[in-house]
């Protein structure tokens, strides 16, 4: 199977590229994803085994795409069998890009793209105030209290300190302008605050929206491609891969003749 398709991540060219082949990626930067094939056959270890150049390794998140020359699936257990139980979930077989006698050739072949996270209300997150709504209808005596002013109304202050300020207790939420001359932070002696605190009005805080943001990522591959001796022949390539992390890889292969 040849790479055809830009990714980030070695795993991401077994996407859709295999029958039988399921990669789920984690999201996380840098992750190792979950490949597997045949689906899941045991509750245990599940990952198939990989080699790469000839050496059994545990996964290949490590491996930078675009030092791939090309990947075989070995998914039938008679292919697999010459590696015995490792191979037992299937086995990705990987080669690198080598030197290669002739001319040599410098190549640069850079991409960049976007990532636009889903708009809208992603996970259907209720407002400050659907939220009141629901405790008056679920008759949450206890968090009823939260709000005075009925469902649907949004109180200005919460607060809390160790002992009652006035006629507004140690804690608790209202309206009244006048708890905020109680306010006192101790940093010397915790046990002396009285905090306040101003809750938004509204439809609140998108968290998801607060965290995930477009992103631009790209990849710039710098490659020469064969240099040869009557003795060696060279292989060097320096890429940069500007995603969540920034990722500069140096590949060197050098093949006596």
């Amino acid at each position: 199977m040849q790479k055809k398709i830009p990714a980030t991540s070695s795993e991401q060219l077994l996407q859709g590229q295999a029958s039988g082949v399921t990669v789920i990626n984690s999201g996380a930067p840098g992750a190792q994803s979950t490949v597997f094939i045949r689906g899941i056959s045991n509750f245990g270890n599940t990952q198939p085994l990989y080699v790469i150049d000839g050496v059994q390794v545990g996964d290949m998140s490590q491996l930078n795409p675009n030092d791939i020359e090309s990947i075989s699936v070995l998914k039938d257990a008679g292919a697999a069998a010459i590696y015995g139980i490792s191979g037992g979930n299937g086995v990705i077989v990987v080669t690198t890009k080598k030197g290669r006698a002739g001319k040599a050739t410098i190549s640069y072949d850079a991409y960049f793209g976007t990532q636009q996270p889903l708009s809208g209300n992603v996970w259907n997150i209720m407002s400050p105030a659907q939220q009141s709504e629901v405790a008056f209808r679920a008759n949450d005596v206890g968090t009823e209290v939260l709000y005075p002013g009925g469902p649907g109304v949004i109180p200005t202050y919460g607060y809390h300190g160790s002992t009652a300020a006035g006629a507004f207790g140690a804690a608790g939420v209202t309206n009244d302008t006048a708890i905020l001359k109680y306010y006192r932070f101790d940093e010397a002696n915790p046990g002396n605050d009285f905090l306040i605190q101003k809750f938004a009005q509204g439809a609140g805080t998108d968290c998801f929206m607060k965290f995930f943001h477009r992103l631009l990522c790209s990849s710039i591959p710098l490659r020469l491609v064969a240099v040869a001796t009557k003795t060696a022949i060279y292989f060097l390539q320096i890429i940069l891969i500007t995603k969540v992390l920034c990722l500069i890889t140096t590949k060197r292969d050098t093949k006596f003749v």
